[in-house]
């Protein structure tokens, strides 16, 4: 099964949701998050709010090209459910 975070596109809801096309334009940019055990992980994303607004916002994040192998890992990391080491607290 593909890895997705949010509403599955299998889901009647976003079916429903995305037959009706109420969005606006789009914004768009770049990211990348840094990962302790995967690495950085490049992606390019689109969100679209609904109309009229206000609602829920709608982000598509995108992997750049190379780093499809690295949220690969990131799911493997999250399946096998191996804890990540937390950042010490603030002093």
């Amino acid at each position: 099964m593909p890895f997705r975070l949010g509403l599955p596109v299998s889901s009647p809801d976003f079916r429903r949701l995305w037959a009706r096309h109420d969005v606006r334009e789009g914004v768009h940019g770049a990211k990348t998050f840094q990962h302790p055990r995967v690495g950085d992980i490049a992606v390019e994303w689109d969100a679209y709010p609904p109309r009229p607004p206000p609602g829920p916002l709608m982000i598509v994040y995108t992997p750049k090209p190379g780093h499809e192998e690295r949220l690969r890992r990131l799911k493997a990391v999250a399946d096998a459910g191996e804890p990540h080491e937390e950042e010490p607290p603030a002093v």
